[in-house]
């Protein structure tokens, strides 16, 4: 993940999340739920490919859907990150460029990690 974002409870400015999704590849975003994670993602970033989290149980489906998207050149987007973490094709989607991942916990010491990953709060 090229960034990792924690959005709090407080409202942030759609330009800060457009710029830090226009700056980075691989995008992390978490906070608990509820607090408008995913709305503000599809709100700001259009058009947007949704993820549905079946087609990450089996390695052969997620690497097909991958090739279709990236075809397609948009960006992938992974909502509740936290009830697939242990689906085999997680290893396969969180490798590649333009996905944005919503989860409701930090996943820095998880698989998501390398050497790359940086957190940022957005700015109020």
């Amino acid at each position: 993940m090229d960034r990792i974002i924690k959005i709090q409870r407080e409202k942030r400015a759609e330009s800060d999340l457009s710029k830090i999704l226009s700056e980075h590849k691989h995008v992390y975003i978490w906070g608990p739920p509820g607090i408008g994670k995913s709305w503000a993602v599809c709100n700001t970033v259009e058009p947007l490919i949704h993820l549905d989290p079946d087609v990450l149980r089996t390695k052969q489906a997620t690497i097909d859907f991958l090739e279709r998207c990236r075809i397609s050149g948009l960006r992938i987007l992974l909502d509740d990150y936290d009830s697939v973490v242990d689906y085999i094709g997680v290893r396969e989607i969180t490798s590649q460029d333009n996905i944005i991942i919503i989860g409701n916990q930090d996943r820095k010491s998880t698989r998501l990690n390398s050497s790359h990953v940086s957190e940022s709060r957005m700015p109020s």
